[in-house]
């Protein structure tokens, strides 16, 4: 059986903006520009100020001009999303967030570093109001204070100072003990509302990638404009961590499981489980922001989990797996699928773009296997790094081990 997985960088290599940046830059402009009358996602993405900041936009436009320009946006989409963007917490702290010399961020680590700077200003306070106690810069709490729980909150950016009590909101607070009047954060609630958001988030991320990614798309592989059909035409099935469909839009024999959810459906967006989730007494404060859990819940990953449990029968691997990673980074915030994959592959294949991708993936297959893993991957998974550029030898390669080969 040939198996891919599939990950962010195979869109981007199709020149279509789904990195998490592009999504900001585009979202962003539409809340600064709400009140324009912008017809179709050439009337957007057209913008020279926008091009100009944001190279995934810049290629797709040039590439795919005149889909563009055919695309209508939904009646009222722009005002939509720009008040969707003006209410939400989490895109404005991620806005803030990302580095702007480089146009990138990584939002399940900026999600990650939110989650862990509650925890640890909540779990020391006790009162009505957040203090510093620490005196001077404290990162924790100046991420905190970034979202709109308080009535009041200095951030002395200037100074990298934060000064004095930070008032919680009264519908964040509980009276303890009952009848005594005394008023205590309400830790639960706070931490409900910030996954509340969170979902929001998702929501709006969702109408991004339907508007500017699937649905145009549609026209670009119907009108065939460029976009390769052949390097994958012998895989029995993708397993993707992308929302988006363009992979079946272009394989539409292969099956694909998306393990994360995909648009119209609910998607995953989250942090991967942690030391914290195997332990003897697991805390459960902040689970709803672990992937685990929501693929559980969304019911996302159920395909895949009878998937696996099909080719790891009685515990034994069925038939020969040849396994492909195309645009993928294999970073550890995946570790769990990525360990099931490769544990029930007989051969690994990673495509790489360059030198630098190449470096990446060995320097992240260390950190989730350790240098031995890595050795012991080479030498009994035939795991081995092949450049895209070699597309020819890739496609001979996958065309001799099918799933009717491995199967019958």
């Amino acid at each position: 059986m040939n198996l891919l997985l599939l990950g962010n960088g195979y869109d981007l290599s199709l020149n279509l903006p789904t990195a998490y940046i592009d999504f900001l830059d585009t979202v962003n402009y539409i809340r600064e520009h709400r009140m324009n009358h912008y017809r179709t996602v050439a009337d957007l993405w057209s913008s020279e100020t926008l091009r100009a900041h944001n190279k995934h936009i810049e290629q797709a436009y040039c590439k795919y001009e005149k889909v563009y320009r055919k695309t209508i946006l939904p009646d009222g989409f722009t005002r939509e999303v720009g008040m969707l963007a003006e209410e939400s917490i989490w895109f404005c702290y991620l806005l803030e967030a990302f580095n702007k010399d480089v146009g990138w961020i990584d939002f399940e680590q900026e999600i990650q570093t939110v989650i862990q700077s509650f925890h640890t200003v909540l779990d020391t306070s006790n009162g009505s109001c957040i203090e510093n106690a620490y005196g001077g810069f404290h990162k924790e709490l100046y991420i905190v204070l970034s979202f709109n729980f308080f009535t009041t909150g200095d951030k002395n950016e200037k100074h990298s100072v934060l000064k004095g009590d930070h008032p919680v909101k009264p519908e964040y607070l509980i009276e303890y003990p009952l009848g005594s009047g005394n008023q205590i954060l309400n830790k639960d609630r706070i931490i409900e509302h910030l996954y509340d958001k969170l979902s929001d988030l998702a929501k709006l991320l969702q109408k991004y990638l339907e508007v500017f990614i699937d649905n145009p798309f549609e026209t670009i592989v119907k009108e065939k404009m460029g976009v390769d059909q052949k390097t994958f035409v012998y895989t029995d099935k993708a397993i993707t961590l992308n929302y988006t469909h363009s992979f079946e839009k272009l394989y539409p024999t292969i099956s694909v499981l998306h393990l994360h959810g995909e648009v119209g459906k609910k998607i995953v967006l989250g942090i991967n489980s942690d030391d914290s989730d195997d332990g003897t007494v697991t805390k459960t404060d902040y689970i709803a922001f672990k992937k685990y859990f929501q693929r559980l819940v969304y019911g996302t990953d159920k395909s895949y989990i009878s998937f696996i449990e099909h080719v790891r029968k009685n515990g034994k691997v069925i038939g020969q797996i040849s396994l492909s990673v195309m645009g993928h980074s294999l970073d550890i915030s995946d570790r769990d699928v990525i360990v099931d994959l490769f544990s029930v592959s007989s051969s690994i294949t990673v495509l790489y773009h360059n030198q630098a991708a190449l470096e990446n993936y060995v320097k992240n297959i260390v950190r989730i296997f350790g240098k031995s893993g890595l050795d012991e991957l080479r030498a009994k998974k035939d795991l081995k790094f092949q450049p895209l550029s070699d597309e020819k030898e890739y496609i001979e390669e996958q065309g001799f081990n099918t799933f009717e080969e491995a199967f019958r």
